[in-house]
């Protein structure tokens, strides 16, 4: 049996996409969406902003400015994505949600604190951040939903003067 080009089911891919997420995005921004998963469909190197930029026919400014998109409820996206393409009826699913530290030398960083990183056994400037993912048991496959950075209030900036 002979398998269709690879140019073939990359279409077939990005339409079915734009099908689930017809209603989430206005017409400019579907038609964004497009361009930017046949970028990413193509660049056989690390998939950068940047990279999709270089491959597709968009500006690397617009693809910034789809990503950074206010009214786009991405965990909705990812939501939809996830019961389309990965569930499986009947199959039992963990939600999982996992703060995360990640250090940073920059005074000028924003959100940066001062947070206890088990890896580094100790308090370091860094930013945190909340992942939540959708754990398949029986395969230990996850499927990432979200990740958010979370905001530094009063009281972990005080926490090194109360020490």
């Amino acid at each position: 049996m002979v398998s269709p080009p690879k140019q073939l089911v990359k279409v077939q891919i990005i339409t079915e996409l734009l099908s689930v997420l017809d209603n989430q995005f206005s017409r400019s921004n579907l038609q964004n969406f497009a361009f930017i998963s046949d970028s990413i469909l193509g660049v056989s190197n690390a998939v950068t902003t940047r990279s999709v930029a270089r491959y597709g026919s968009l500006s690397y400014r617009t693809v910034q400015r789809f990503y950074a998109l206010k009214h786009v409820d991405w965990l909705m996206i990812n939501l939809l994505l996830f019961k389309h393409f990965v569930h499986k009826e009947g199959q039992k699913y963990l939600l999982a949600a996992d703060e995360t530290v990640r250090p940073k030398a920059g005074k000028c960083t924003h959100r940066l604190g001062r947070f206890y990183s088990s890896l580094a056994k100790q308090v370091i400037k860094s930013v945190r951040f909340l992942a939540i993912s959708n754990i398949d048991i029986e395969k230990k496959k996850s499927c990432i939903l979200g990740c958010n950075q979370l905001i530094v209030n009063n009281l972990d900036t005080n926490a090194k003067s109360e020490t």
